[in-house]
């Protein structure tokens, strides 16, 4: 039993990094129509427009992969605990693992993580800060 929830961690490991890397994909598949929008002159837009337009969608993207990778942090500790214990031969109460695991994290210990992956972990921050520059160059472009 308990290997198969060890079974269960690991196809999420590798679920929730197609998942990220989709999750990059469309921000940068918005941020590049954004870029076109603005570019083609089709709409005049102020300054601010034009900002909020070229930061929002990174913003919001990085907060989602942040979230997505601080719920595979907690997983992969979920996953050593459990190794952890398998190799000691310790007692693991099967029943009450997931659901004690999930609701004994304090709000403030996953905002913690939450800001932890989104500027910690050295993938996630290069490619929203590759996007925030090149937002920034294209903005000082155009105006």
């Amino acid at each position: 039993m308990i290997e198969q929830q060890l079974e269960q961690y690991y196809e999420s490991f590798r679920k929730d990094s197609s998942d990220r890397n989709n999750t990059r994909k469309w921000c940068f598949t918005l941020w590049v129509a954004i870029l076109g929008f603005i570019g083609s002159g089709v709409i005049s837009f102020e300054r601010l427009q034009v900002l909020v337009l070229l930061y929002s969608p990174i913003i919001i993207f990085w907060m989602l992969e942040g979230f997505q990778h601080s719920f595979t942090y907690r997983n992969m500790l979920k996953a050593k605990d459990l190794e952890t214990k398998l190799l000691n031969k310790k007692k693991i109460e099967v029943v009450d693992f997931y659901i004690n695991y999930r609701l004994s994290i304090p709000l403030k210990t996953k905002l913690q993580d939450l800001c932890r992956t989104c500027f910690t972990s050295e993938v996630i921050l290069a490619y929203y800060l590759t996007l925030m520059i090149g937002s920034t160059i294209f903005y000082f472009t155009i105006y």
